[in-house]
C-alpha cells in the first residue's frame, strides 16, 4: 500500500534455479563470496531437477511417477546429478558438459564441506560458469522440447494462477 493508499500486489514468477541465482548475485554485492558460491552451487541443483523434470514430461511420464522418482533422490546431490546426466543423454542424444572437476568442483567441495572461504575472481569465475551452463543448457531445452519447458515452468511457478474469468488474483486482505 502506497502513501495514496494504492495496493500493489507483486508476484515473483521465477522458479527455484532462478532465485537461488539471483540470491547468488546478492551476495556476491555484499562480499558474502562463500554464500555466492553456495547459491550457486545450489542453483545449478535445482536446475538439474528441472531439466530431469522436463525430459520426462516430454517422453510422456505421467506426473506421479515423476514426483515418486524424484522423491527417492531429493536430498541426494550426487544422484540427482546421475539423474540429469542420464536425461540429458536420452533427450538430446549427447553427454552433457559438466562443471571442471578440478577447478569448479573443488571449489563447490571446499566451500560447502570445508569452510573455505572463496576470493571475489573465484566466486565471479564460478558464478559464470553456471550461468553459462544454465544458459547453453536452457538454449538446447528450448529448441528441443519447447512446451515442455514451458509447461515445467509453469507447474513449478510459485506464482498463482488466475482462474477463468478472472484476470486479477485476489487482493491481499491487511
Amino acid at each position: 500500500r502506497c502513501e495514496a493508499g494504492h495496493v500493489s500486489i507483486v508476484f515473483l514468477d521465477n522458479i527455484k534455479f532462478e532465485l537461488l541465482f539471483e540470491m547468488g548475485l546478492n551476495s556476491l554485492v555484499d562480499d558474502d563470496y562463500r554464500g555466492a558460491v553456495s547459491s550457486f552451487a545450489a542453483t545449478l541443483e535445482r536446475f538439474y531437477e528441472f531439466f530431469w523434470r522436463v525430459a520426462c514430461r516430454a517422453q510422456g511420464i505421467p506426473q506421479l511417477e515423476i514426483e515418486k522418482a524424484w522423491k527417492v533422490v531429493a536430498k541426494q546431490s550426487e544422484r540427482q546429478l546421475g539423474m540429469f546426466i542420464s536425461a540429458h543423454l536420452a533427450l538430446l542424444k549427447r553427454s552433457p558438459t559438466l562443471l571442471n572437476p578440478s577447478t569448479d568442483v573443488k571449489l563447490r567441495n571446499d566451500v560447502i564441506h570445508s569452510g573455505y572461504i572463496p576470493k571475489r575472481d573465484e566466486t565471479c569465475r564460478f558464478g559464470n560458469t553456471v550461468m553459462k551452463f544454465i544458459n547453453d543448457s536452457l538454449n538446447a531445452l528450448r529448441a528441443s522440447v519447447p512446451k515442455e519447458v514451458n509447461s515445467v515452468y509453469e507447474q513449478l511457478s510459485p506464482a498463482p494462477r488466475s482462474q477463468p474469468g478472472n484476470d486479477k488474483p485476489d487482493e491481499m486482505s491487511g
